[in-house]
Formats: structure tokens, C-alpha cells, sequence
């Protein structure tokens, strides 16, 4: 595999991650700045009271992006298994080949390690 190739596809990763968490962190940030001007406000510093909403409203969002974050995976892997880069075909049986042949040894020395 070509190295331009490898970084590509890590690029590919990397901002399908991005995306696909963007939705979370955005309610995130958002509630956490609500609740924090709202805490500074009242004085109240007690920590739950910033957590439990911050929880519920991004396991809220999570739910809600699901089925948009489960096609957006679909696709990208569909792309991703559909690039000829990912297959060798040509070295694929001379691998699978030797690696019987080095299995073999290792067999035997495992049966009599048993005994």
C-alpha cells in the first residue's frame, strides 16, 4: 500500500469521527455555558446540578442522531471495502500458503508441550 494512500484513508477516518461526534459536543458546550452562566447567576457551585442535565440532554442527542449516525457509518464503510487498495489479490494465496506452512511446526510443538 502507497503511504499517500494510508494518509488518505486516516484523513477519511479522522473527519468521518469529527462529524459523527460534532452533534454531542456541540449540545455539550452549549449546556455546559448555559448552566454555568445560570450557576454563576444563582451562586449554586454544586457540581450535580451541571452534570445530570449535561448527561441527560447529550444521551438525548445521541438517541436522536442515531439512525443519521448509523448511515452516515453504513456509507463510509461501503466506500471504504469498495477501494481496490484494501485487497491484494495477486499475494493473497502465497500468504495464506506460508502461513499453513509456518502453522504446521508450531502445531506439533503445542501437542507435545500438552503431553
Amino acid at each position: 500500500m502507497n503511504p499517500d494512500v494510508v494518509v488518505e484513508y486516516g484523513q477519511e477516518a479522522a473527519l468521518n469521527s469529527l462529524t459523527l461526534i460534532a452533534p454531542l459536543l456541540i449540545v455539550g458546550i452549549l449546556v455546559a455555558i448555559v448552566l454555568g452562566i445560570m450557576q454563576s447567576m444563582t451562586q449554586i457551585q454544586d457540581q450535580t446540578v451541571s452534570f445530570v442535565p449535561k448527561i441527560v440532554l447529550i444521551v438525548l442527542t445521541f438517541v436522536l442522531c442515531l439512525p443519521w449516525m448509523t448511515g452516515r457509518l453504513v456509507e463510509y464503510s461501503k466506500q471504504l471495502f469498495e477501494k481496490p487498495h484494501l485487497i491484494n489479490v495477486g499475494s493473497s494465496e502465497s500468504t495464506m500458503r506460508s502461513a499453513r506452512e509456518s502453522a504446521a511446526p508450531n502445531d506439533k510443538v503445542a501437542r507435545m508441550k500438552i503431553r
